[in-house]
Order: C-alpha cells, then structure tokens, then sequence
C-alpha cells in the first residue's frame, strides 16, 4: 500500500471528541478508520482477554497436571524426589540409578521395560528413585505407584455391594498400567484371597509384559514368604531384576 492511498480526515469521537483519522482508499471509495483512541483501547483490550485466557489455560493445565500426579501415586513429600536429583556416591548406588533410567527409557520408547525388585533397609532411596520413574513418566503414560496395604483395599472395596467398580475393573486398571509400582509389601499382603488377587495383577501384567517394581524392606527371602514365590518367580527373569540397597540410610542427603 502506497503513502498515498492513505489520506486524513477530521472526526469527531463521542467519547473522545475531535481527532485526526485516517482513511484508505478501496477501490477508489476512502474507507475510515475511525477514532485512533477508540482504536488503541479495542487492541489494548484483545491483548488483555487473550493474557486472561492464557493465564486460565495455564491454570487448567496445572490442575490437570497436578491431578495427574496425585492419582500417580507420588506423595507430596517426593514430588521433588526426580531421578536427577538422587545422589549416587558409590558404584551400587550407580547401579540402581542407571537401572531406574533404563527402564524409562524404553517405555518412553515404547519398548519391554525390565521388571525390578527394591529391597533394602529404610531411608537408602528405594522409594526416591521409584517415585522418579513416576515423576519421569506420568504426563506421558499411565504409570502408578502405590503401597500393597492400599491396592488391597481397592480389591477389597470391590467386595461391597455399594462399590463403584467391580473387581475386574480395578484388575484390568492396575493389570493394564504402562508400569506398576507397589511399595510397603511386608507391612501384611492380607488374607490368601488377597493375596491371590495381588498374584492375578502380576501375572496379568507378566503376560502382556508389561513392567512391574516391587518395594520392600525385606530380604528377598523374606519377601517371598511375604508375597508367595509366584509372585517372584515372575518378576525375577533377568540377572539384574533384584537391586539391593544395602548402603547407610540417605535420609537428609537426597
């Protein structure tokens, strides 16, 4: 558009009073612009509307977000706990690390993630570096973690006849995850009925390969007395499933 297809005129704004506009020629008829301040305002105010609609979108997203992390099973006190930040200072610690990445990394990339087993004294960073494959992946993918007491009153809720969701369907949810963390198992796996619905979410999760961590205090032998050799025998394929914390407690270090 050339300077001389813009001309002024003399206008009068009610709001405004007198101002100077312009006008474009369009096909040979002036089209006006009309009040420039008029005109500010209007653009001042779209700018404005779409901060306010970013600003409530981001929120949205945040809400979601942060409902996405509560239902992953991270408790606030480990919502900072990501795998970046354990301190690995010794060769085992290293080891459990790297294996924790692995794993992300391939069902980020959509490949069979490894099965592993935590067992280790309390306070050497079992349940960070759980909680870190967690924080690594749940925007992404449908990971859970969760503690044996709790998944067994999710079984058992299904028992009543108010219950929202029947057995099967809190089966096939906890069977079907990208990847299923169960923490606190030796705090009591329950009755032998319990006991079998926990076998039936591993072994659903075994037959579509679909990775699961166990999180114990325990020896492994006493881990398998507490959850049954089935159990094990089906998490334990490979050399490196079973990751030992047998360091001094972390606890105020990571």
């Amino acid at each position: 558009m050339a300077d001389s297809d813009i001309t002024t005129y003399a206008g009068t704004c009610e709001k405004h009073g007198d101002f100077t506009g312009e006008a474009i020629e369009f096909f040979g008829k002036p089209i006006r612009r009309g009040c420039p301040d008029c005109a500010e305002e209007r653009r001042k105010k779209e700018i404005a509307e779409e901060a306010a609609k970013a600003e409530a979108k981001a929120k949205r997203e945040a809400e979601a977000d942060k409902q996405r992390l509560r239902k992953s099973g991270v408790p606030l006190r480990f919502e900072t706990k990501t795998l970046e930040a354990f301190s690995a200072k010794n060769d085992r610690q290293q080891i459990a690390l790297s294996a924790c990445k692995r794993l992300v990394e391939s069902i980020r990339a959509g490949e069979q993630g490894a099965n592993l087993i935590f067992i280790g004294k309390p306070g050497t960073g079992k349940s960070h570096l759980a909680c870190g494959i967690i924080l690594a992946l749940y925007r992404s993918h449908r990971v859970c973690r969760i503690d044996l007491p709790d998944l067994i009153r999710e079984i058992r809720a299904t028992w009543s006849r108010k219950a929202e969701h029947t057995e099967a369907e809190v089966l096939d949810y906890f069977g079907e995850l990208d990847l299923l963390i169960i923490e606190e198992i030796g705090t009591g796996a329950g009755s032998e009925d319990e006991k079998a619905r926990i076998f039936q979410v591993i072994n659903r999760r075994y037959e579509a390969m679909l990775p699961t961590i166990l999180v114990s205090n325990f020896d492994l032998k006493a881990l398998e007395q507490e959850i049954g050799s089935r159990v094990l025998d089906r998490l334990r394929e490979g050399d490196r499933a079973v990751l030992t914390f047998d360091w001094p407690s972390m606890r105020g270090s990571v």
